[in-house]
């Protein structure tokens, strides 16, 4: 979501962009406040383990941690950070390498490659289409690099 947000911000910015496995929501929603709620909970645990000072200099209190929660997982966003408006409107040229874990559903992949009237690459992880990926990705670059 951070690069889709970056291009929504600084269009001017960015000349294109490869956007590996996106994030995105596809009955997931659970398995994102699971992982949020256990990286909240080690940070918690690490901070009781520092000096009283430091930490009540620094603290991430519980009310930040909420907040934090909430902005990021708890929105009717598919991509977590961006409308699929915003997403619409976009004109940096994309390459979509498609996700196919929890965090990174191939739905979001495709439906981010639509919007965007992208190119997908399926199944680029490994074996002959890793180096087909790999030419793709530096090909894309190149030829957005020489346009720029």
């Amino acid at each position: 979501p951070f690069t889709l947000n970056l291009i929504k911000r600084a269009p001017e910015r960015i000349k294109s962009a490869v956007v590996l496995q996106t994030i995105g929501r596809d009955h997931n929603d659970a398995a994102f406040l699971a992982m949020f709620d256990g990286w909240a909970e080690g940070l918690s645990a690490s901070q009781a383990s520092v000096s009283e000072t430091y930490v009540s200099e620094t603290s991430v209190s519980n009310a930040n941690l909420a907040a934090l929660r909430r902005n990021m997982f708890i929105n009717d966003l598919n991509f977590l950070a961006v409308s699929e408006a915003d997403i619409a409107q976009m004109t940096v040229p994309m390459l979509v390498l498609q996700g196919d874990d929890l965090y990174h559903p191939a739905s979001a992949s495709k439906k981010l490659a639509a919007l965007t009237g992208s190119t997908c690459i399926e199944g680029w992880k490994e074996g002959p289409k890793l180096e087909l990926a790999r030419r793709s990705v530096a090909d894309f670059l190149r030829r957005h690099a020489q346009s720029a």
